[in-house]
């Protein structure tokens, strides 16, 4: 983020926002520039200051566990980390990340290669929480239904064995289908950005 994320709150502030969704480095890249406890402690005096809460870090782009390259999957399992443990560095509690997309795979390969990757993980660091937000639809993104999430989260596993606290993030559709619903990022679309943002955390 320019200028440091201890700059997220007060540009939330000024657009009225009581809370925020941030990148915590270049979301076109695998790594960041390593986060120290001063990071952290300018954020919490910010968010102090302003009142307004980091309430999550939205991962990388780059990160696909569903690519068909096996070279992909394991950068994408490394950058994870790496932003799980930058989650835990700055004390935001969930870390939102697009599930991936399968290529020219059959979709159900694609949530079979996810949920492997998931699974091999292991916990996420004490008070972070993975969200999976679902997608447009866009080429062979995995995610477009709540079905296709839903699978995901039982192909995972026990969320407590393997995550710690898994969740799910519902973006923009909702079907009956029974998953864990813990934060709402809204799309506005102006001037053909469709990743204006308003986050909601459940109560």
């Amino acid at each position: 983020m320019a200028g440091g994320v201890h700059t997220a709150p007060e540009r939330g502030r000024k657009i009225g926002a009581d809370v925020v969704q941030i990148f915590s480095k270049q979301n076109t890249r695998w790594m960041g520039k390593a986060l120290e406890e001063e990071d952290a402690r300018a954020l919490r005096e910010e968010s102090d200051r302003t009142g307004v809460r980091v309430a999550a870090i939205h991962c990388a782009y780059l990160i696909n566990l569903g690519s068909t390259n096996e070279t992909v999957r394991t950068r994408s399992l490394y950058a994870l980390e790496d932003e799980a443990s930058r989650a835990a560095i700055l004390g935001v509690p969930y870390l939102v990340m697009h599930p991936g997309s399968c290529g020219d795979d059959p979709v159900k390969e694609g949530i079979s290669r996810i949920a492997s990757a998931i699974r091999s993980f292991g916990k996420f660091p004490k008070g972070v929480t993975l969200l999976l937000e679902n997608t447009a639809g866009q080429g062979n993104s995995i995610g477009r239904t709540m079905r296709q999430l839903r699978e995901l989260l039982d192909g995972a596993g026990d969320p407590a064995e393997h995550l710690g606290r898994f969740q799910c993030l519902l973006l923009q559709r909702i079907e009956v289908i029974p998953v864990h619903l813990l934060l709402v990022h809204l799309g506005i679309k102006q001037r053909g950005d469709e990743h204006g943002s308003v986050l909601f955390i459940q109560a």
